[in-house]
């Protein structure tokens, strides 16, 4: 009994240990006599205040020596120490820090305190090349995680390679404001999205863009028009704009697109480029690369002001190096309706389609 009892403790303690939890260590309750231990007590008096810097090193060299003599086989032995010996180092010398982190992680590579010790220190030091290694062996090893993206992507972007930026950047994006930021500020460096080295990946032409926005225009004009309108509350024939339109119909068409591209579009929302920002900025397997700006048109909306539309598309084209631009008009003219918009011009950036969707309120 005493001995299991010996056994729980000196495993309550490896894990305080492991973890850098030297204030519950004294929690751990210790009965008798026990010589594999004797290197905690090692570690435990390198805590001491009382101690200068060198004397706590030599402490815990004497409890890493201990180890290594008697019980070089106990691995959690060894990344105990070194974990201690890696928080110590932090507010010392970063680059032995960064040193010893690599070594808890050769013995553990899941150690959590470890792992975000070693983050910050490579940050810290801005050592982009060595961080965004880790993150791409973390990716590996993990998967896509979103923690892993952002830093992979902000290493990137600091290494001045702005398509692995985008590459990485462009999920997390979707969820996080700085990746959003990073992510703008590489497009805005000329970055694009990488190719997938993939021998099926379909090839996607501007056709196919033009058929997937037609069954957008179609599934407005027949389901969800309405959906841009709320009843006055004094007249419930009478309808205006809801709050915001062209932000709804920014989410009703990437839900259309992503339901026809899948995982083969990136949306990116609100894109800076040059002086403005693109409302849409369209990927397609990282080849074809289309930009979309929405204008409402009616109502309190004005016809100059969705024809401005078209100049906006071209300063973002040749911002954005963009041959084809697609200017998407939701139109509640009841008499106008259509008119005065050309079908599509022709400008030195490449060629802006011009898609009319009809959102006249049909109550009367």
């Amino acid at each position: 009994m005493e001995k299991k009892r010996q056994y729980e403790a000196r495993q309550e303690l490896l894990e305080h240990l492991k973890a850098c939890e030297y204030d519950r260590m004294d929690e751990v309750a210790m009965t008798g006599e026990n010589e594999e231990l004797r290197w905690v007590i090692f570690l435990v008096q390198s805590l001491s205040e009382e101690l200068s810097d060198i004397q706590k090193m030599e402490k815990m060299q004497e409890a890493l020596h201990f180890v290594r003599e008697n019980y070089s086989f106990r691995v959690d032995y060894l990344e105990a120490v070194y974990a201690r010996m890696a928080q110590f180092y932090q507010a010392v010398d970063q680059e032995e820090c960064l040193k010893y982190c690599e070594k808890v992680l050769n013995v553990n590579r899941f150690n959590h305190f470890i792992i975000e010790l070693y983050l910050e220190g490579l940050r810290e030091m801005k050592d982009w090349k060595r961080l965004l290694a880790f993150c791409e062996q973390q990716l590996m090893l993990l998967g896509e995680q979103k923690d892993y993206l952002i830093l992979a992507g902000e290493a990137s972007f600091q290494l001045k390679d702005y398509d692995a930026a985008v590459s990485y950047l462009n999920g997390p994006s979707q969820s996080s404001e700085y990746a959003d930021q990073l992510l703008h500020e590489a497009l805005d460096s000329g970055g694009r999205p990488k190719a997938r080295q993939n021998p099926d990946m379909h090839h996607y032409t501007v056709q196919d863009v033009r058929d997937a926005l037609t069954a957008f225009k179609e599934s407005v004009q027949n389901e969800t028009r309405m959906s841009f309108w709320r009843a006055d509350p004094k007249d419930p024939k009478k309808h205006k704009w809801v709050e915001k339109p062209e932000s709804l119909g920014k989410v009703l068409l990437q839900t259309s697109l992503k339901g026809c591209f899948r995982d083969d579009i990136l949306t990116i929302e609100e894109c800076a480029a040059g002086a403005g920002r693109i409302d849409l900025y369209l990927n397609l397997n990282s080849e074809l690369s289309v930009l979309a700006e929405l204008k409402m048109c009616g109502e309190r909306y004005s016809a100059g002001y969705a024809k401005n539309g078209l100049d906006q598309l071209r300063h973002y084209m040749k911002a954005r190096k963009t041959g084809v631009g697609y200017l998407i008009i939701f139109d509640a003219r009841r008499r106008d309706f259509g008119k005065g918009f050309p079908g599509q011009c022709i400008v030195e950036e490449g060629i802006i389609y011009t898609l009319v969707v009809d959102v006249r309120n049909t109550v009367e």
